[in-house]
Order: C-alpha cells, then sequence, then structure tokens
C-alpha cells in the first residue's frame, strides 16, 4: 500500500506542476499577445500620421501649383492687354470711349454720295 500512496503522491505532485506550467505559459502567451496589440496599434498611429503628412504636403503643393498658374495667366493677360494697348490705334473712332451716333447730316451726306455713286457711269 505504501507503494501506491507513493505512486499517487507523486501523480499529485506531477499534476501540480504540470497546472503551475500551463499557468506560466497562459501568463507568458498573454504578455506576448498584449505587446503584439500594442506594437500593432503604435504601427498603426505611425501609418496614420505618416499618411496625415502626406495629405498635408500634398495639399500644399496642390496650392502652391495653383497659385503659381493664377500668377502665369495674370502675367499672360496684363501682356496681353499691355500688347493690345500698344498696337491700338491712339486717336480716331476705334480709341475713342463713347461712340457717337451719326447726325442727321452725316446720314443724309453718306445716303447722297450712295445714290450719286451709284447713278454715275463706270468708265
Amino acid at each position: 500500500m505504501a507503494n501506491v500512496t507513493q505512486n499517487a503522491k507523486g501523480m499529485q505532485d506531477t499534476a501540480g506542476h504540470m497546472a503551475d506550467k500551463a499557468k506560466d505559459t497562459a501568463a507568458s502567451t498573454m504578455d506576448r499577445a498584449k505587446d503584439m496589440a500594442a506594437h500593432a496599434g503604435d504601427k498603426a498611429k505611425d501609418l496614420a500620421a505618416t499618411a496625415a503628412d502626406k495629405a498635408k504636403d500634398f495639399g500644399r503643393s496642390a496650392g502652391d501649383m495653383a497659385e503659381s498658374a493664377t500668377s502665369k495667366v495674370g502675367h499672360g493677360l496684363e501682356t496681353a492687354a499691355g500688347t493690345l494697348r500698344d498696337k491700338a490705334p491712339h486717336e480716331g473712332m476705334v480709341a475713342t470711349r463713347r461712340r457717337r451716333s451719326p447726325t442727321p447730316w452725316r446720314w443724309a451726306a453718306a445716303t447722297s454720295r450712295r445714290k450719286v455713286s451709284a447713278a454715275w457711269p463706270r468708265t
């Protein structure tokens, strides 16, 4: 009987030892899972920060490009206006601000010239 008691006691010790080992393994696995989750969270934060920085840079460069394009268009319009001012006549009907309506005597003179030129025989 002593032999059976010793075997039972040895099995009990082995079972206790295995239970302690299982607890340690579970705790170790939990710690690893926590570490991995924290690492994944940090990685996600880093990726989000990088994406935000890239979006800001893209926004800045798009703004700079729009400002540059606006400046170039404005410069082109200014140059075109200067060319028109230089090449346009400075005197006469085109250069006046307001077009004068024809007076009755001008209209009559233009009409009579048309009649005379139409009636005049061509050689």
